[in-house]
């Protein structure tokens, strides 16, 4: 069987290196973190090498749901939710911080129905190894399952884009996820 043949059948993770942001990843690749104890939340994300900023750390998808059910799902659209397929995939241990050391972007998700989006996670600065992987839930999240939780970094409640301040939300909105952007239009009664 020729090389090409086999290139064919056999997709290999190409691992990004930590000075080219530009290279894709494969799906699933999560060489370039590391899951950790931690004594907050039982398991973090850290960066297993330095990064620079905009820097690909990995892409993962799943499986789409209508429900959120909590912190093994991310809200990737206006009524869907992505559910780590299959479970405890690392990124369900990105942690919280109105800080954030990582971005998500992917394509817009219709609903649930719609085929799941590859999500990119990129280092939104500079990354050391070490360095703990965190995003800010309120830029993706419109109402948080069970109420959300206290932030371990700062004490503020974070329970969904929904729930911050007016100032908040105008503070956030810029960085926020397109659907949670729509949501927001759709209470301020623009649609």
């Amino acid at each position: 069987m020729s090389v090409r043949a086999i290139r064919r059948l056999v997709v290999l993770p190409r691992r990004q290196m930590s000075s080219s942001p530009g290279s894709n990843l494969a799906v699933g690749d999560f060489s370039a973190v590391r899951v950790v104890p931690c004594p907050t939340t039982g398991k973090a994300l850290e960066a297993a090498d330095s990064f620079i900023a905009s820097a690909e750390l990995f892409r993962f998808t799943g499986t789409l749901s209508s429900e959120n059910i909590g912190d093994r799902s991310l809200m990737v659209g206006r009524e869907a939710h992505i559910l780590s397929d299959p479970e405890e995939q690392p990124w369900v241990y990105l942690d919280h911080s109105f800080n954030p050391t990582v971005s998500l972007s992917h394509a817009p998700v219709l609903n649930a129905d719609a085929p799941p989006p590859v999500i990119t996670a990129k280092a939104a600065v500079d990354l050391q190894p070490g360095a703990p992987l965190t995003i800010d839930y309120t830029l993706h999240e419109w109402d948080m399952h069970n109420g959300g939780f206290l932030c371990g970094e700062s004490g503020r409640q974070v329970s969904g884009f929904r729930n911050l301040s007016d100032g908040e939300k105008e503070d956030a909105l810029p960085r926020a996820a397109d659907h949670l952007k729509e949501l927001h239009l759709d209470e301020q009664g623009g649609r």
